[in-house]
């Protein structure tokens, strides 16, 4: 009991680090779905990457007529 009350100021502090920390995931994670950021990483990385300007190109109006 003595080793707990001596440890709990440091457990509070790490607890509300990690609080933080899942508070921020959590709004980061909403942000990149709502906006679509992996998908359009993933366009870009086509256009990087292959030859496929044509397709990605499709794939940009089709996302943005999704929007709509």
């Amino acid at each position: 009991m003595v080793k707990f009350v001596e440890n709990y100021p440091e457990y509070r502090k790490q607890h509300g680090n990690v609080s933080k920390h899942v508070t921020m995931m959590t709004e980061l994670s909403r942000i990149v779905d709502e906006r679509q950021l992996m998908a359009i990483s993933q366009i870009e990385q086509e256009l990087a990457c292959n030859a496929g300007q044509a397709v990605a190109f499709e794939v940009c109006q089709l996302n943005a007529q999704s929007k709509k």
